[in-house]
């Protein structure tokens, strides 16, 4: 059966300091309708779907000097993504993350974010497929790395309102 390692719903304020998640038979780490987490200095790796995801209500969250990376290990479970922002109510701030080595599927990414509002700052994004998929409008984008991705850095899917400056992007879809 699918399980996750961590999985918190409908709480807020909540604080996850430096630790090391693996091996999920699901997700990694799942915030379900929490509001005003904090996750830093996390490691999170080796998940079966996605290492992190944060959604279906709450948002307002800080993911900040964290590491994730090879996720989406089962094909059966759709495509994998390292951090996985769905239907979030409030805007969120992800900055000086590592996020690398989402598996070589085509279509997974390093960020898949579907929620829109948030802030990506000061990260480091390298996936085997795609690097950040924007889903929703009204996301920033300022002083990220992109690099060795093989479909591209960032895909905008007809949205409005993204602002996306000062980023690096090296050695994208190719």
């Amino acid at each position: 059966s699918r399980t996750n390692s961590i999985e918190i719903s409908q709480a807020n304020y909540i604080t996850l300091n430096n630790l090391d998640v693996k091996f999920a038979n699901d997700r990694a780490v799942f915030l379900r309708n929490c509001t005003n987490a904090v996750l830093q200095g996390m490691t999170i790796h080796d998940s079966v779907n996605q290492d992190l995801m944060i959604g279906i209500g709450g948002g307002g969250d800080t993911i900040s000097n964290s590491e994730l990376y090879n996720s989406g290990l089962n094909s059966t479970f759709g495509s994998g993504s390292g951090l996985h922002i769905q239907n979030t109510t409030t805007a969120s701030m992800i900055d000086h993350s590592y996020i690398h080595d989402v598996d070589n599927r085509l279509g997974d990414h390093a960020v898949y974010d579907e929620s829109g509002g948030n802030t990506y700052s000061h990260n480091h994004f390298q996936s085997y497929s795609m690097a950040v998929k924007l889903g929703a409008p009204s996301t920033t984008l300022v002083y990220n790395l992109i690099e060795n991705t093989a479909q591209g850095g960032i895909d905008i899917e007809a949205l409005s309102n993204i602002k996306i400056y000062n980023n690096t992007i090296y050695q994208a879809g190719g």
